[in-house]
């Protein structure tokens, strides 16, 4: 894929997740600004900054866009991500990417939604591990059960931070 060709695609998904950015940004100043917290002045927020880079992200993106289309136009940038997309779905260097990907998803937004810090971690870890081919099963549950133990030991008694 051309470098043109990228970054018409790069703009794509970044302008996406700028405006996804600028929503999730001015819901954190929607929950900020009613009771307990009341934080009401935008400048003060915990939403401002997501909301700035946000939407600068968006705005920076789409000028990205416009800069790949002055050679060759939208319909050329479609034609030649099209050709990039057919060998790179068969790659099966791909295919265990977008699992891997997935795997995180399930650990981010289902595991560590439902389950304590520690039951969720051990499950991601060792998932992905065996999913690898990390190791003997063996190695891999003792890989992670010690990293859990030492980042526990870590942050909740060495720093006193909470962990999710």
């Amino acid at each position: 894929m051309e470098k043109k060709c990228k970054d018409f695609v790069f703009s794509i998904v970044l302008t996406i997740l700028g405006i996804y950015v600028t929503i999730e940004g001015y819901r954190i100043y929607a929950y900020a600004a009613r009771p307990p917290y009341k934080i009401e002045q935008l400048s003060i927020s915990p939403g401002f900054l997501p909301l700035i880079l946000g939407a600068l992200l968006s705005v920076l993106s789409i000028v990205m866009m416009i800069g790949s289309l002055k050679e060759g136009g939208i319909k050329t940038r479609i034609s030649e991500f099209k050709a990039w997309v057919g060998p790179t779905a068969k790659d099966k260097n791909v295919h265990s990417m977008a699992i891997g990907i997935v795997i995180m998803a399930v650990y981010t937004y289902l595991l560590m939604g439902f389950l304590p810090f520690w039951a969720s971690t051990f499950i991601f870890l060792a998932g992905l591990m065996f999913y690898l081919r990390a190791g003997k099963w063996w190695k891999i549950l003792a890989v992670s059960v010690g990293s859990i133990v030492l980042v526990i030991l870590l942050f909740e008694v060495c720093f006193n931070a909470a962990l999710p």
